[in-house]
């Protein structure tokens, strides 16, 4: 009885190297569309009345993913996929500059973490679609 050895190495390698833009694209819309639900659902911060309005406004205690009232936050997230010569990068971000002092506090506010609680959200599914790669 004799075996020999085949190699399929090279085969596994492009096929990953194949699919891994496309999970590098999923993997960053599961961090946005979290990101995006923690901008929703009431807060328990002070409130505020609307003006022009007899509406009030409840807005998001330390510790707590910002308030939403207009929705201008969650709407400029975005998702910015970079792929050149071999490299495969994406982002996921805002151009907001008050994304940035929301998530990290300033000397007069504390956090509001939205972007990185997203992310830790969304760690399980981002597993399975690099993973699924794999398989």
């Amino acid at each position: 009885m004799s075996f020999r050895l085949i190699s399929n190495f090279a085969q596994v390698v492009g096929a990953i190297e194949k699919s891994l833009p496309k999970q590098c694209l999923r993997a960053c819309h599961e961090v946005r569309n979290e990101w995006v639900r923690s901008l929703t659902g009431t807060r328990s911060g002070r409130q505020y009345r609307i003006p022009g309005t007899k509406r009030f406004y409840t807005a998001s205690a330390a510790g707590e993913a910002p308030a939403r009232r207009m929705g201008d936050l969650a709407r400029s997230i975005r998702v910015m996929p970079r792929f050149e010569l071999g490299l495969i990068q994406a982002r996921v971000g805002s151009d907001l500059d008050y994304a940035f002092y929301t998530e990290y506090g300033t000397k007069t506010m504390s956090p509001r973490p939205h972007l990185r609680p997203a992310k830790d959200r969304a760690m399980p599914a981002i597993r399975r679609i690099f993973s699924e790669g794999l398989i």
